[in-house]
């Protein structure tokens, strides 16, 4: 007898957790006993791009095991966590080998690009139909809380950057580049949150959720930073890049494990299970 290919030995979501944690742990505490040591410099930076890489495996994994529009979905997240690993590379070559600033660089595009293709990720998600109440309260609930934080965003980062910059420069340009794509994650975080999705991706969708939650963050601070020349590379503010890769790959190993529809429905059609829920 042969196994079918449902059989297959799927990769636990507890063992992958354990290894973020661990992953997240250790990269933790590099960041604070190796505080302004500059010989560890390659060693964070490792870290970083193994999380982003491990997180576009995991996507890569969960197209595997996905179809249709989610396997779409899924493979546009690999694309982003690809990209954002190859800025990571960069960034750490720069850094590392030619000993020069990764910031304004081609580590940038990298980086950008990674925006739209995960932001894109979330619009392919799969989504169950909404009744024409039900959009309308969902148009009017994601334009309040868009239109909200594009004011935030104008008031407190966009306005004052434009205000102390006399020069609209290279670094002025990618700056603000940074703060639109954060908008634009941002815009598709609550897309992700407002809509009605199967209740079986609500799992990896608070995964996805807390990843975006946690770099936006993290990216604001960067920004800030940037512009008051105190920004460290390699400090404690890279676990916020990695922590936020380490849980999407989470969100992807999740959905894999997220039991199908039909083996669920299949289970209480059965008159056993039946009988036990009349009960």
């Amino acid at each position: 007898m042969t196994d079918s290919p449902k059989s297959e030995i799927r990769l636990s979501f507890r063992s992958a957790a354990l290894l973020a944690g661990a992953i997240a742990l250790l990269h933790l505490l590099l960041l604070i006993f190796g505080e302004g040591d500059n010989s560890l410099l390659p060693l964070k930076d490792g870290f970083l791009i193994s999380s982003s890489a491990l997180a576009a495996a995991a996507m890569l994994y969960a197209a595997h095991h996905s179809e249709s529009r989610s396997k779409r979905a899924w493979i546009v997240f690999a694309a982003a966590l690809l990209l954002n690993t190859v800025g990571e590379t960069l960034w750490a070559a720069i850094e590392v080998v030619l000993h020069g600033s990764p910031f304004l660089s081609l580590a940038d595009v990298g980086y950008l690009l990674f925006y739209p293709f995960f932001a894109l990720g979330i619009f392919l998600l799969p989504e169950e139909p909404l009744t024409s109440r039900e959009k309308l309260k969902f148009l009017l609930d994601a334009a309040i809380a868009a239109i909200s934080v594009t004011l935030v965003f104008w008031v407190l980062l966009i306005s004052p950057m434009l205000l102390t910059t006399m020069i609209f420069d290279l670094g002025l340009f990618v700056s603000l580049s940074y703060l639109l794509m954060d908008l634009l994650l941002f815009f598709a975080l609550v897309w992700l949150l407002f809509r009605k999705l199967d209740y079986r991706e609500q799992g990896p969708i608070l995964l996805l959720a807390m990843s975006i939650a946690v770099m936006i963050l993290t990216d604001l601070i960067f920004l800030i930073r940037i512009q008051d020349e105190t920004f460290i590379s390699g400090s404690l503010l890279d676990i916020g890049w990695s922590s936020s890769c380490l849980l999407m790959g989470l969100a992807a190993i999740r959905h894999v494990n997220s039991p199908p529809l039909g083996s669920i429905q299949g289970q209480y059609d059965r008159p056993e299970q039946q009988g036990r829920l009349d009960l």
